[in-house]
Protein backbone atom coordinates (compact mmCIF):
# COMPACT_ATOMS: atom_id res chain seq x y z
CA UNK A 1 0.00 0.00 0.00
CA UNK A 2 1.52 3.46 -0.67
CA UNK A 3 2.23 5.86 2.17
CA UNK A 4 -0.21 9.03 2.50
CA UNK A 5 1.39 12.00 0.72
CA UNK A 6 2.71 13.64 3.97
CA UNK A 7 4.82 10.52 4.75
CA UNK A 8 8.39 11.03 4.21
CA UNK A 9 8.42 8.70 1.58
CA UNK A 10 8.55 9.52 -2.03
CA UNK A 11 7.47 6.67 -5.01
CA UNK A 12 9.87 6.93 -8.49
CA UNK A 13 10.04 4.76 -11.51
CA UNK A 14 13.35 3.61 -12.72
CA UNK A 15 13.57 2.33 -16.13
CA UNK A 16 12.29 -1.17 -16.25
CA UNK A 17 8.80 1.52 -14.82
CA UNK A 18 8.84 -0.50 -11.66
CA UNK A 19 8.06 1.67 -8.81
CA UNK A 20 10.23 2.13 -5.36
CA UNK A 21 10.24 4.26 -2.37
CA UNK A 22 12.40 6.83 -1.45
CA UNK A 23 12.69 7.86 2.19
CA UNK A 24 12.92 11.49 2.98
CA UNK A 25 15.92 12.88 4.89
CA UNK A 26 15.46 14.73 8.32
CA UNK A 27 16.89 18.09 8.14
CA UNK A 28 15.61 19.43 11.59
CA UNK A 29 14.97 16.86 13.75
CA UNK A 30 13.59 19.21 16.82
CA UNK A 31 10.27 20.09 13.71
CA UNK A 32 10.48 17.68 11.90
CA UNK A 33 11.32 19.00 8.72
CA UNK A 34 12.57 16.99 6.16
CA UNK A 35 14.43 17.78 3.00
CA UNK A 36 11.38 17.89 0.80
CA UNK A 37 9.38 20.05 3.23
CA UNK A 38 12.36 22.62 2.25
CA UNK A 39 11.84 21.84 -1.51
CA UNK A 40 8.26 22.50 -0.97
CA UNK A 41 8.87 25.87 0.71
CA UNK A 42 11.45 26.50 -1.45
CA UNK A 43 8.38 26.04 -4.42
CA UNK A 44 6.31 28.06 -2.46
CA UNK A 45 8.75 31.41 -2.28
CA UNK A 46 10.60 30.76 0.58
CA UNK A 47 14.46 32.11 -0.39
CA UNK A 48 16.43 32.12 2.46
CA UNK A 49 16.95 30.33 5.97
CA UNK A 50 14.74 33.37 7.90
CA UNK A 51 11.88 32.38 5.79
CA UNK A 52 12.20 28.41 5.86
CA UNK A 53 12.39 28.77 9.91
CA UNK A 54 9.27 30.99 10.03
CA UNK A 55 7.29 28.84 7.65
CA UNK A 56 8.59 25.49 8.92
CA UNK A 57 10.32 25.89 12.51
CA UNK A 58 13.56 24.21 10.72
CA UNK A 59 16.80 26.37 12.24
CA UNK A 60 14.67 27.77 15.07
CA UNK A 61 14.91 25.60 18.20
CA UNK A 62 18.57 24.52 18.60
CA UNK A 63 20.29 25.70 15.47
CA UNK A 64 22.44 22.35 14.67
CA UNK A 65 20.84 22.16 11.67
CA UNK A 66 21.09 24.96 10.09
CA UNK A 67 24.37 25.26 7.99
CA UNK A 68 22.31 22.10 6.73
CA UNK A 69 19.37 23.87 6.33
CA UNK A 70 20.94 26.69 3.96
CA UNK A 71 22.93 23.80 1.80
CA UNK A 72 19.15 22.05 1.72
CA UNK A 73 18.06 25.47 0.13
CA UNK A 74 20.46 26.00 -2.08
CA UNK A 75 19.94 22.47 -3.89
CA UNK A 76 16.12 22.97 -3.47
CA UNK A 77 16.38 26.14 -6.04
CA UNK A 78 18.99 24.47 -8.32
CA UNK A 79 15.69 21.78 -8.14
CA UNK A 80 13.60 24.29 -8.58
CA UNK A 81 15.28 26.31 -12.00
CA UNK A 82 16.11 22.78 -12.92
CA UNK A 83 20.14 23.52 -12.61
CA UNK A 84 22.45 20.95 -11.99
CA UNK A 85 24.00 20.59 -8.67
CA UNK A 86 27.73 20.90 -7.86
CA UNK A 87 29.00 18.73 -5.53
Amino acid sequence: MAPALDSPQIAFCNANCSYYWMQAVYVCVCNGVTDRDIQRAVDEGCDSLDALAARTGCGSTCGCCREYAEEAILQAKSKSLGLPIAA
